[in-house]
């Protein structure tokens, strides 16, 4: 079901990549204030089933449930730190390079890459 559910996001990102057209004279949106959007993005993290699944993968694997209360903790800490440091560098990525920054015909062939390989992972996840 989870390969499945790859093919599913993947020929989202395919389709509406393939679907948009940029707008010549749209205007980009506002920039949010730091702590609005810190608390948009805390607000999408802790409703995001995904990570929900990451968490609880990263405990069962571990077994920290079995461990000594300082373990646990310390494993807590440690889950906690890798992922906001996976976000800060994903985040700093995404504003500093130019690439990132770049809208139209590029954007939209690496989503359209990205949908396909996507797709080509939760097939082969799927079936095999």
């Amino acid at each position: 079901l989870g390969g499945l559910y790859l093919v599913w996001i993947g020929a989202r990102i395919v389709w509406s990549a393939w679907a948009s057209k940029e707008t010549p004279g749209a205007q980009p949106a506002a920039p949010l204030s730091p702590r609005k959007a810190f608390v948009l993005a805390l607000a999408t993290q802790l409703s995001n089933p995904k990570s929900l699944v990451f968490v609880t993968s990263l405990f069962a694997v571990t077994r920290l449930a079995e461990a000594p209360l300082g373990v646990g903790l310390a494993g807590v800490a440690i889950m906690v730190a890798v992922s906001s440091a996976y976000y800060v560098v994903y985040g700093a990525l995404l504003r500093l390079t130019p690439l990132a920054r770049r809208s139209g015909r590029w954007r939209r062939w690496l989503s359209i890459a990205f949908g396909a390989l996507l797709m080509a992972y939760g097939a082969r996840l799927a079936f095999s």
